[in-house]
């Protein structure tokens, strides 16, 4: 008896032994490969949605994108990320790992952090509590993207990284449409379903949260460029057809997500990967894809529009942000007026990180209870109204400096290097609606997933780097 009390007494401390044990052997064997947590990192982005907007179901237990934000600040996820980065950084003071090459796209992001701590110490001198000045409806995210960035450019270790990174993009993004279609078809599709439960149109859809469109779209651009951009050295039939399907499904996906900002995200990427085809490939895509896709779309738009718009083409498409003719304006354009308002009192500096715009209270969907007008659908005049035309500076720097990096890129690149490129344009530019319309900068699995397109052409960078020193 006395012996199986001693063992019932043990067993927390043998877990918690187990446990240090376990994490001291991974962090080990992890030291000098930062490519596994930087896949179990991006794993989390992949799978878990953030967005829980239009369910009404209770939920009992926090999005995994807020646990640990309490004392800490920020959410748990990303000083989990920030422990790779240091601990990859110690495992590159023991070798002979390659700098990181100067690169003006870092250079903004750490001004971006500059400018969060310019803001941290304005709020606080001016009696600010400091949640309200790190709160997520700031810019409090965008310096976020710094250390994941940095984390896939010390992960670039070879071109068989860049391959495996391709091919995971692919599965990914089949894996997820054929999720997403499945539930759509046989089980009710998503249950954040905003324009059955609140609009009462009835429609049932795949993937309301845009991050998930995303991730589809990454694996998508990924497969497409594969397959008639650059074909790859180790081609085999059986990927062939993985990327054919991937393709197809993950447009399918899309489309029946309902989200508008991912049709027209679709139709920028589109144009891109048209661009980068060769000419045959250009013209079957134009006359045999292109207008299925697009038929699709419209379909679409006409399920979910039809009852909501009273007029049709562009004006239907937007019914929510044209107003009427014989009355006020819709709740999002009014939004949109207050927030402008906001900007043009301080249109320097911004209203601060922490600042609110004024009739919050008048929008059914700002937080009534706690801080209304604290964040605006237009990520673009979120940052204006917040920071500025500094922080638009800053914006617009960090794009340059993209664009500037993609251009300067040398030609010869493998397939995969080349396909993990275009999936980062494709993904800024299917991002592109929901910057200028949406809420990206609010949202934590959002901006890593921006900051995810943003690093591919830097890792590819590094990548060919080595490859160059190896040499």
């Amino acid at each position: 008896m006395e012996a199986l009390q001693v063992i019932f007494f043990s067993i927390p401390f043998l877990i918690a032994v187990g446990l240090a044990v376990g994490i001291a052997a991974f962090g080990g064997a992890v030291i000098g490969r930062p490519i596994v947590p930087l896949f179990m990192y991006l794993a989390v982005f992949a799978i878990f949605a953030q967005s829980s907007y239009g369910s009404i179901a209770p939920r009992s237990d926090p999005s995994i994108y807020f646990r640990g934000g309490g004392w800490l600040f920020f959410p748990a996820v990303l000083w989990a990320l920030l422990v790779m980065v240091g601990w990859t950084w110690m495992g590159r003071l023991y070798s002979a790992a390659a700098p990181l090459p100067a690169t003006p796209l870092l250079r903004w992001l750490w001004m971006w952090l500059a400018l969060l701590l310019a803001h941290l110490a304005w709020g606080l001198f001016s009696g600010y509590d400091i949640n309200e000045v790190l709160g997520v409806n700031g810019f409090v995210l965008i310096p976020w993207m710094l250390p994941l960035i940095v984390l896939m450019m010390w992960s670039a270790r070879d071109e068989t990284t860049l391959f495996w990174l391709a091919r995971a993009l692919v599965l990914t993004a089949l894996a997820k449409s054929l999720f997403g279609l499945g539930r759509w078809a046989f089980f009710g599709g998503d249950d954040a379903n905003a324009y059955l439960n609140f609009s009462k149109i009835n429609i049932k859809l795949t993937f309301f949260d845009i991050g998930d469109n995303l991730v589809i779209l990454l694996g998508a651009a990924v497969a497409m460029s594969l397959l008639v951009v650059q074909r790859s050295a180790r081609r085999q039939r059986v990927w062939d057809a993985v990327y054919m399907l991937t393709v197809l499904l993950a447009l399918a996906c899309i489309t029946l997500s309902f989200r508008r900002t991912a049709w027209l995200g679709v139709a920028l990427a589109s144009l891109l990967l048209l661009w980068r085809m060769n000419s045959p490939a250009r013209i079957i895509v134009l006359l045999g894809g292109m207008p299925i896709l697009f038929s699709g779309i419209v379909y679409a738009s006409a399920m979910r529009l039809g009852t909501k718009a009273n007029t049709s083409g562009l004006a239907g498409f937007l019914f929510d942000l044209t107003g009427s003719r014989f009355g006020g304006d819709t709740e999002r354009l009014l939004e949109l007026k207050l927030a402008f308002e906001a900007f043009v009192s301080s249109p320097l500096v911004g209203i601060g990180s922490w600042g609110r715009f004024a009739s919050g209270n008048l929008i059914s969907w700002q937080e009534q209870s706690t801080t209304p007008g604290a964040f605006v659908h237009s990520g673009v005049l979120l940052i204006a109204m917040k920071s500025g035309l500094l922080g638009l500076l800053l914006l617009g720097g960090l794009a340059w400096a993209f664009i500037s990096h993609v251009r300067r890129m040398p030609r010869g690149l493998s397939p995969e290097a080349t396909a993990l490129v275009i999936a980062g344009c494709c993904g800024l530019l299917f991002m592109l609606p929901d910057i200028v319309i949406g809420t990206p900068f609010r949202q934590v699995r959002t901006t890593q997933l921006l900051a995810f397109c943003l690093g591919l052409p830097l890792m590819v960078t590094m990548a060919l780097k080595l490859k160059h020193r190896g040499q």
